[in-house]
């Protein structure tokens, strides 16, 4: 019979950049100067719609590039046996 140690790993969750950029974004504000941007041309509900893709864009671009770089940092190597 093998001995069997169980390990547990501490590790303090580091509030991700693209999490901190979120919470500050104002897509109102966004929403606002878009209207601005396009002389009041265009509505309210597509200003706030434009507003809203920007938003997810850049933050899918950076959480991706987060991603990348945990994917790079995490590896870990070593052994595992299966029990039966």
């Amino acid at each position: 019979m093998s001995n069997f140690k169980l390990l547990h790993f501490i590790k303090k969750r580091k509030e991700n950049y693209s999490e901190q950029w979120l919470l500050k974004i104002s897509p109102i504000a966004i929403a606002k100067y878009v209207q601005k941007k396009h002389e009041y041309a265009i509505s309210w509900r597509a200003a706030q719609a434009i507003a809203n893709a920007e938003i997810a864009t850049c933050y899918k671009d950076l959480v991706l590039q987060e991603e990348n770089q945990n994917l790079k940092e995490e590896t870990m190597e070593g052994e595992c046996e299966e029990r039966k």
